[in-house]
This record gives structure tokens, C-alpha cells and sequence, in this order.
């Protein structure tokens, strides 16, 4: 059975903070009432700080990597030129550190995925980084993209569709978002929201069928998917000349609200479970309201999310790298858990999507 034996994830090195991103933004856009709806959404004080792999939005930097000229946007094309610059050499950083946590060498690897829904190229992250790391040319590569945030769950579920097959295999699993790369000064709600949640993020895991030995993992017992239709116009990502462009608008804590908890109740029940099972969440913080919403649906208790909201308030939205920066810090931090305790985990994107999956925490000798 599919175990992630270890996870690494990267602090991207210009903290960005609500006032940051207002300054930021009145840069770009002349328009005072989405200036003013701007500035309301930063005292929300759901994000304390968000990382960033560029300079550009920190206040306190005066270097500008790609938003150098406030009267036009870069291309998409300069864009994903500067994807290919920054996103290699920390998903290399972060790969290695992740072999190394787990015990193992880049000999040992036996199949790569990535996951990017910020950059595409071809050859694509897959390959850059199975060469970058010195992996076999034999090695199998796969690569997920454009899924939105919940894409990592494809990945899991993927890793362990190829273990079940597989039990030699030994899984190295990358996400690379730079959400920084797609500012645009549109003045909609659904870009200003954008802009306040997303930032940038680099994550790895390795994946294979024993669980760690010498630290704490965590057993992928079933993943789950589910479409919720009446959502499918409310959450997108679209290809733009200036970026790729984000619809994110207020209905989709609503659809959560409604859905989550038969989402939620058929997916325990797919693994002979009940919710009474569940000790533990871990949830893709796509937003505060977003948080709140699961927790009303499942009737939750705020601290359930604790670790799901501290993500949230230290790094922002990452895209589909959070689950894992939220899977590490549940891994890693000393709150309640025992040896065998179930952990579900979600992720919300578009379509309106849902993925999930079922863990099984194991605590390490």
C-alpha cells in the first residue's frame, strides 16, 4: 500500500505582507472603489505574510523581475520565460531534501510526477527535473497540469494506482506554483480575491509501499473524487495574453457549504467508515471563507482546521503545493495524534472539483 514517507516544502525567499500587496496593487490599478474593496479584503486577517520566488511585490525591494513597467503587463509569453528560470532550482532543492528524509537515493526513484498549474513547457517539469536530479532515462515521468488547487490528489492518486501495480515502486512527486507570475490589474472581484489569497509555493514527497521507518508518515488508504456541476462557472483558469487568468468568485464557499458533507460522507463510507472515524482534517486552505464553509457543512470545530488555517496565515494560497505544506506541518508539529488515527484531507478546484483522499497516520518507532 502507497505511503508518503516524507515531505519537503520550500519557504520562497520574499515574504509579502497585506500592506505589500496594496501598495502593490494601487500601482496597477487606477480604480477606487476596486482599491477600496482591495484594502477590505487585506483586514480580513486571514494571511499574515505570503511568499514569493520574486522580488517584485515586497515593498522594501527595489528590484522588479518581470512587473518593471506599470503602464504594461508582461505577456504570458515572458511570463512562463520566467517560469522556467525560478521554478527548477527549487524543486531540485526541495526533491533532494525529500530522498534524503526518506533514506533514499535518486537511484532509487522509479517514477517521477509533477504538478504545475502555473507553467507549462515542453519537455516539461518532468523532464527538466528528472535531468536536473540525475534520475534514469528510464525512469517513468508523468506530468500534471492545469488542474487548479486540488491537482496533487491526482498525483496521489496516481502514485498509488502505480504502487497497487507496483510494490518495488518508489514515487518522487514535485509541485511548483508561482502564482506571482500572474498578477493582471483587472479591477473584477474575481481577480482582486486572486490577488489577496494566491503566492507561491514548492513542495516534494516520496511516495513508496513501506512507511517510514524512522519518522512519522502517513498511508493513503482511498482517494476520492467529486463533481459538484452547479459550481462549474464560479471557479476557472484560463489561458489570457497577459497571464493566466483566475475566476474565483463569492458563490464558491456556498457550493461548499451545500455539498461537502455528502462528499465527505461518501467517501468514508467507500472505505467501510463512518465520519465518527475521522480524527483529523487537512484541508486545502483556498481562503478563510472557504475554511469556514467545510467546518459548517461537517460541523467541525475551528481547531480542527488548525494546522489548515496557520498555512493559510504563513504562506497564503499555493495552489496545489498547500496540501502538501499542510500534510508536512501535520506531520511534523506535536499536537494530539496517535499511531493508526484516519485523516481526511481535501481540495477544492475548478469544475467545480473535489478531491480527497483517506489517510492512515503512522507514528514513527
Amino acid at each position: 500500500m502507497a505511503n508518503i514517507v516524507s515531505i519537503a516544502c520550500y519557504n520562497c525567499p520574499y515574504k509579502v505582507t497585506p500592506e505589500d500587496m496594496s501598495l502593490f496593487v494601487e500601482q496597477w490599478i487606477d480604480h477606487p472603489s476596486a482599491l477600496r474593496k482591495f484594502r477590505f479584503l487585506t483586514k480580513d486577517m486571514s494571511i499574515d505574510t505570503k511568499r514569493m520566488l520574486i522580488p517584485d511585490f515586497n515593498n522594501n525591494s527595489e528590484e522588479k523581475w518581470l512587473y518593471k513597467n506599470t503602464k504594461q503587463l508582461p505577456s504570458t509569453q515572458e511570463r512562463m520565460s520566467q517560469f522556467l528560470t525560478l521554478a527548477v532550482p527549487p524543486a531540485v532543492q526541495m526533491a533532494k531534501e525529500a530522498m534524503e528524509k526518506a533514506g533514499c537515493h535518486h537511484t532509487d526513484i522509479t517514477h517521477i510526477i509533477t504538478v504545475s498549474c502555473t507553467g507549462m513547457t515542453a519537455p516539461g517539469l518532468e523532464i527538466l527535473l528528472a535531468q536536473a536530479l540525475e534520475l534514469s532515462p528510464q525512469t517513468e515521468r508523468y506530468a500534471i497540469n492545469f488542474l487548479g488547487c486540488y491537482a496533487v490528489f491526482n498525483a496521489l492518486r496516481w502514485a498509488k494506482h502505480l504502487i497497487d501495480n507496483h510494490s518495488h515502486a518508489k514515487i518522487l512527486l514535485i509541485s511548483v506554483e508561482l502564482c506571482s507570475l500572474h498578477f493582471r490589474s483587472d479591477p473584477s472581484d474575481d481577480n482582486l480575491l486572486s490577488t489577496y489569497l494566491f503566492s507561491d509555493g514548492v513542495a516534494a514527497a516520496v511516495i513508496s509501499s513501506e512507511p517510514g521507518p524512522d519518522q512519522p508518515s502517513l498511508k493513503i488508504l482511498n482517494t476520492c473524487s467529486d463533481l459538484i456541476p452547479h459550481g462549474s462557472q464560479d471557479m476557472g483558469w484560463h489561458i489570457g495574453n497577459t497571464g493566466f487568468e483566475m475566476i474565483l468568485n463569492k458563490h464558491v464557499p456556498g457550493h461548499i457549504l451545500k455539498h461537502m458533507k455528502s462528499t465527505f460522507d461518501r467517501c468514508v463510507h467507500a472505505s467501510g467508515l463512518s465520519g465518527e472515524d475521522i480524527r483529523h482534517f487537512a484541508i486545502h486552505p483556498g481562503g478563510k471563507s472557504i475554511l469556514k464553509a467545510f467546518e459548517k457543512s461537517l460541523q467541525a470545530d475551528e481547531k480542527d482546521l488548525d494546522v489548515s488555517y496557520r498555512v493559510l496565515s504563513q504562506y497564503g494560497n499555493m495552489s496545489s503545493a498547500t496540501i502538501l505544506y499542510v500534510l508536512q506541518s501535520f506531520l511534523s508539529e506535536t499536537h494530539q495524534k496517535s499511531d493508526g488515527d484516519l485523516v481526511y484531507s481535501a481540495a477544492f478546484g475548478p469544475g467545480l472539483t473535489v478531491e480527497s483522499a483517506l489517510l492512515k497516520y503512522h507514528g514513527h518507532a
